[in-house]
């Protein structure tokens, strides 16, 4: 009996130090570091695709669409964005192209030029496409937010990690709602992509 009380109370200890563990020690705080950063850098690729292909697809409705005749329009669209290309199978292309085609007339419009051209219509696709990954890149932030409050301030590399996880997150929000012309799309992209590489960049240097 007295030493099943004895085990008992080991195992309540040591289950509290499990849920109350946090990043006290410099050798934790750096592990903490690490995994805030490495789900940051998986955001950071889903954002940088998502951007890209926002612009992709936005100058393509202004400056392609209507060189496109009735029966290439799509394939075309589709050809120019990342997202498409990076699909490494035939069939999985081939079965995308008809879910893009099912979208547009669900959308309302049964000719693709037409709707291709249209920037809102365009962008509405695009979201679509990314609505998984745009999921995953929301976790992700998650994740990191918990990482970065388990880390001590005077932790190395902490206040790029924050700055890193804010502008991701201003990014992704960005993305979802660009209200914003072609021409500052540009330019706000252009900002985004060099103060995420600088953060990561600089972070790559400290914790590796």
């Amino acid at each position: 009996m007295k030493k099943t009380s004895i085990l008992l109370i080991i195992l309540l200890i040591v289950s509290s130090t499990l849920i109350f563990y946090s990043c006290d020690t410099t050798s934790d705080n750096t592990e903490c570091a690490k995994e805030c950063y490495n789900y940051l850098a998986e955001a950071h690729e889903i954002c940088d695709d998502l951007l890209g292909d926002i612009y992709n697809a936005w100058y393509f409705a202004l400056y392609e669409a209507d060189d496109c005749s009735e029966f290439n329009a799509q394939s075309e669209f589709l050809k120019s964005l990342k997202f498409y290309n990076d699909i490494e199978t035939t069939p999985e292309k081939n079965k995308f192209s008809l879910k893009i085609a099912y979208q547009i007339q669900e959308m309302g419009s049964n000719t693709d030029i037409y709707y291709l051209s249209n920037p809102n219509a365009v962008l509405s696709l695009v979201k679509y496409m990314y609505s998984d990954k745009i999921t995953r890149a929301n976790e992700l932030l998650s994740s990191a937010n918990i990482s970065l409050k388990s880390i001590s301030e005077n932790q190395e590399g902490y206040s790029t990690l924050k700055s890193y996880y804010l502008e991701l997150k201003s990014c992704l929000d960005f993305c979802q709602s660009p209200d914003t012309s072609f021409e500052q799309l540009g330019t706000t992209r252009a900002d985004y992509q060099k103060n995420l590489n600088e953060y990561k960049n600089e972070l790559e240097f400290i914790l590796n």
